[in-house]
């Protein structure tokens, strides 16, 4: 089973449908955007997490691990409250 990760300026997704992939790329993700296939969840998680710590502002939370279907933007991630 292919899983897809979805890789914006703005966001990333994990998707089980190559179609629905295709279509939250064009409709949601902004600047440079691309989909890659992945062999696990595992693995496109791994990477779209490295993508967000790459993109989301300093003071936002990063997820350990990302839910299929759901697009992760940079900018609406939960504010990172540790250390406070």
């Amino acid at each position: 089973m292919r899983i897809y990760a979805v890789f914006g300026d703005n966001a990333v997704m994990i998707e089980y449908s190559y179609e629905h992939a295709r279509y939250c790329l064009h409709k949601y993700f902004r600047g440079a955007h691309y989909t890659k296939a992945f062999g696990s969840i595992a693995e496109a998680t791994a990477e779209a997490t490295d993508h967000l710590w790459e993109i989301a502002p300093l003071n936002r939370a990063i997820p350990e691990f990302l839910k299929p279907g759901k697009i992760y933007f940079a900018n609406k991630l939960p504010l990172n409250t540790q250390g406070e």
